[in-house]
């Protein structure tokens, strides 16, 4: 199944009735499947006012994620990243809680008073709430220009220098910059420090090695690694690289977000961080759709640096795309398509113990989920061995129970399986050996190392439908 991220502002588009080929596409559900994220959820608490009007329409907006995306949500899970089925009203009443009951005190504090008195969990917090500043931080009090910095940032830590008062000024630091435009402040005040013209930053080629460039000029800047003093322990590396870097980018000025906070207006940092998390969770699928141009921009720069593969599209873009490869919905058409590739002489060819392997590429995904052709000759066969296999997301290397049941639903038509030639997916079990024979050729479905793979065994009586048309879709 091909995974799609689509962000809150298309979705809610689609709910207002735009985007209709969008939705039509969006609902093929035996093709693909729509993701959302708690930054969803984020985007609609940011509107939550507890009237009741409000609350109507809250509860219609999580309703219209709930029936869109069958309730696939992506979301950290113990430092993790996983996708489960989570009804979005009961993410939504979480973080409204977790909200209201933080207060100005924070996450960490809120958690002590959890905790029994005592107890050896509430001991060892209590304990870390207590300890010192680590010197790296502390530090920034000996020098008096420094000082004063921490003092705008940090204000009272100076009086009360523990890990507990830093939690908790860092706490109403960001709620300030979530509920004000204090980061736009924040951001004249970095590209000011850096020298850098915003005009020119807005649109500039390559702006991470012009950010590069600038930290480099600056000799006080010297060692300076930022992304260190953001990592934190509550997400995967590789999600903190996406945001952070992410974020950086609207720091420093390349599509900055405009940031406007009045009764009409709330555009924050929070909305900056929350399409950073987009982008990061985004990262977990084939297709990522929005129709925020500098989101999408910084996305994409993000994306190329730390070579990602999910493709960014606007509605338009993903349903030109959808118009041209998931218009076919027959699975025996997607095995032509699959022997019609087999004649292309568009290859990246290699050497690997001593056997040829010729690599093709395609955007079709063949049984919607396929999306690279491997044919490899060994020495020893008179016949090569051919295997489709996926070009995974970068960040979500798991084959799911739906996955595999769906492809073996495909495969039972395409290769017209009855009797014992039909896997019957209600009765899936690790021991289940997933074998058709079909047109001379034995054709395996086996799972090996987290990759699911199609084998074709064929014989030397190998019989192949011939190429229907020179296909654009194949190129």
């Amino acid at each position: 199944m091909i995974k799609v991220y689509v962000d809150w502002g298309v979705m809610s588009q689609i709910k207002q009735g735009y985007h209709p080929e969008l939705l039509k596409l969006l609902k093929r559900k035996n093709q693909l499947y729509v993701i959302y994220s708690t930054s969803h959820i984020s985007d609609i608490l940011v509107s939550d006012t507890g009237e009741d009007d409000q609350n109507t329409r809250i509860n219609n907006d999580l309703a219209f994620i709930s029936e869109l995306t069958d309730n696939w949500c992506v979301h950290n899970s113990e430092k993790d990243i996983v996708i489960q089925q989570r009804d979005p009203h009961e993410l939504f009443a979480d973080r409204a809680n977790e909200r209201d009951e933080y207060g100005d005190e924070g996450p960490l504090a809120y958690a002590l008073k959890l905790l029994e008195p005592g107890s050896a969990a509430h001991n060892a917090l209590q304990s870390y709430l207590s300890s010192p500043l680590p010197d790296t931080i502390a530090s920034g009090y000996v020098d008096p220009h420094s000082a004063a910095g921490m003092e705008q940032h940090y204000p009272g830590l100076a009086e009360n220098p523990t890990m507990g008062n830093l939690m908790k000024t860092s706490w109403i630091q960001n709620k300030k910059l979530e509920q004000s435009d204090a980061y736009k402040g924040l951001r004249e005040m970095v590209q000011k420090g850096m020298g850098i013209n915003k005009d020119k930053m807005f649109a500039k080629v390559q702006p991470f090695a012009e950010i590069d460039r600038q930290y480099a000029s600056i000799k006080e800047l010297t060692g300076f690694d930022i992304y260190n003093i953001l990592r934190n322990d509550n997400s995967p590396s590789w999600f903190q690289d996406i945001s952070h870097n992410y974020l950086l980018l609207d720091m420093h000025g390349y599509q900055q977000d405009k940031v406007r906070f009045d009764a009409k207006n709330k555009d924050t940092m929070r909305n900056t961080m929350d399409d950073g998390f987009h982008a990061a969770f985004a990262s977990t699928c084939e297709f990522y759709v929005t129709n925020d141009t500098r989101s999408a921009n910084k996305a994409r720069e993000v994306y190329q640096k730390l070579n990602v593969n999910t493709k960014i599209y606007s509605p338009a873009e993903f349903v030109d795309y959808g118009n041209n490869s998931l218009v076919f919905d027959d699975p025996r058409k997607h095995l032509n398509l699959w022997y019609q590739i087999l004649k292309s002489p568009k290859y990246i060819e290699s050497i690997i113990e001593d056997a040829t392997w010729r690599t093709y590429f395609t955007e079709f995904y063949f049984f919607d989920y396929f999306n690279k052709i491997f044919v490899v000759y060994a020495p020893e066969n008179t016949v090569p061995l051919i295997l489709l296999s996926k070009e995974k997301p970068t960040n979500y290397r798991f084959t799911t129970k739906k996955d595999i049941a769906a492809i073996i639903d495909k495969l039972n038509i395409a290769f017209e399986a009855k009797g014992e030639n039909f896997i019957d997916t209600s009765q899936l079990s690790e021991e289940t050996k997933c074998n058709w024979t079909y047109q001379g050729n034995t054709f395996r479905l086996q799972l090996l190392n987290g990759y699911l793979q199609l084998y074709m065994d064929p014989s030397e009586k190998t019989s192949t439908a011939e190429p229907q048309s020179d296909d654009p879709r194949m190129r």
